[in-house]
């Protein structure tokens, strides 16, 4: 209430907090600086179908379907490449042990992060939906991922602002069987077509985004409290 406008993360924040205030949804940007000015995509055989996570370890990133999910897929040619650390760190490793296609890379930077995400098939953000943490917040990894100019697999959580899921391919059925499905639609596509797709998904964080757009949405909103 002492506040005259609010500028939150997601919409919820507000409707819930401080449901009598205007405000301005702002998930966050990028500095097209920062960026690569060139994808860097890899040519991996193609036999390789490689799924890609990175980040915490943990429930809240869905790191139990990613791994019953993957279990459920037979194919000697899929990959999964899980790098971070957290809590479930062991399960993981663990997991590594009994099926050799799973690759534990441990923490590394995020150069390092960014370089590899270039080489898979398919990123995935499998975050859960029915967490009340994910009412409050937007996965930044969503974004990064995005930059990547690789695919995206993505829960659709409350936070994603609508106009990103036609950039992605959106998990709907958050179990592993569900994922397991998508994660094949998806890695038998064309490589062609996988690379439009990512492209396309980069050039949307990049040009509605970037830090110059954003920035002025917010003094637009200031201006008009």
């Amino acid at each position: 209430i002492h506040f005259e406008g609010i500028i939150p993360f997601t919409q919820y924040i507000a409707e819930d907090f401080a449901p009598s205030r205007p405000m301005l949804v702002m998930e966050g940007g990028v500095d097209p600086a920062d960026v690569e000015p060139e994808l860097k995509i890899f040519d991996m055989p193609s036999i390789e179908r490689i799924c890609f996570f990175s980040g915490a370890l943990s429930e809240i990133n869905g790191i139990d379907l990613l791994l019953k999910a993957f279990s459920l897929i037979p194919d000697p040619t899929y990959r999964l490449w899980i790098f971070g650390r957290g809590p479930l760190e062991s399960a993981v490793q663990e997991a590594a042990l009994r099926d050799e296609r799973i690759v534990y890379g441990g923490f590394l930077s995020n150069v390092e992060v960014v370089r590899l995400q270039q080489k898979a098939t398919v990123l995935l953000n499998a975050r859960p939906t029915d967490q009340l943490i994910a009412r409050y917040t937007f996965p930044s990894k969503l974004r990064e991922y995005m930059l990547s100019g690789r695919p995206v697999i993505t829960t659709v959580l409350p936070g994603i602002p609508k106009d990103y899921l036609d950039c992605v391919y959106v998990l709907s059925e958050e179990t592993p069987e569900g994922l397991a499905r998508l994660l094949m639609y998806v890695c038998a596509k064309p490589a062609y077509e996988l690379a439009e797709f990512g492209s396309r998904a980069r050039e949307f964080i990049l040009q509605t985004r970037n830090w110059s757009i954003q920035g002025r949405r917010v003094y637009e909103f200031i201006c008009k409290l």
